[in-house]
């Protein structure tokens, strides 16, 4: 409902039909419009922030010959995630520009600064800004790819991208180094 009439033009009351419950329901659940447009959001979020935690443990303590498949396979996770909830991201974040900076710094903002502490676990980092630096590359690699994708109206292959953006962020380039 929010991706198709935009936050503004959903009612409480056509979650409700859409979700086949009554209104009054709806309300057990979320105080508010508010909170059910940010728990769309935020629920992803969270999924995204815990399993690039574990998959960064596994990263750090890999042997380097399986560094490459478990950092393709983060990005892989990281660009599925952000696929799933691609149209309610553009929709939060571009259709009213004051509730897309309150998303941004509530609900995304926190799961980068999480992201960030999985990548200074798996790329033993001391730097904070350099560790948020590739978390928002993964993390805006993988929006911008759907994003470019959407709008030129071309299906888009989530391995072949995961792996690039995997590659990328681990080698600087789209192929592995030869040893």
């Amino acid at each position: 409902m929010f991706i198709r009439k935009g936050f503004h033009g959903t009612k409480t009351r056509d979650l409700a039909e859409e979700a086949g419950v009554n209104e009054a329901t709806l309300f057990l659940y979320f105080n508010s419009k508010q909170d059910i447009f940010d728990a769309a959001i935020t629920a992803p979020l969270r999924g995204i922030v815990k399993q690039q935690m574990k998959e960064g443990r596994a990263f750090a303590t890999a042997p380097r010959e399986q560094k490459e498949r478990i950092g393709i396979q983060a990005n892989r996770e990281i660009l599925e995630s952000v696929a799933e909830m691609y149209p309610l991201l553009v929709a939060s974040l571009f259709a009213d520009g004051e509730i897309g900076r309150d998303i941004y710094r509530r609900d995304i903002y926190p799961m980068v600064k999480r992201l960030r502490a999985a990548t200074k676990v798996s790329f033993h980092l001391d730097d904070d800004a350099q560790a948020e630096f590739v978390a928002l590359a993964a993390f805006g690699l993988s929006f911008s790819m759907l994003l470019h994708h959407d709008l030129l109206g071309i299906d888009i292959d989530l391995d072949k991208t995961a792996e690039r953006i995997g590659n990328l962020l681990l080698f600087g380039a789209f192929k592995r180094p030869k040893d």
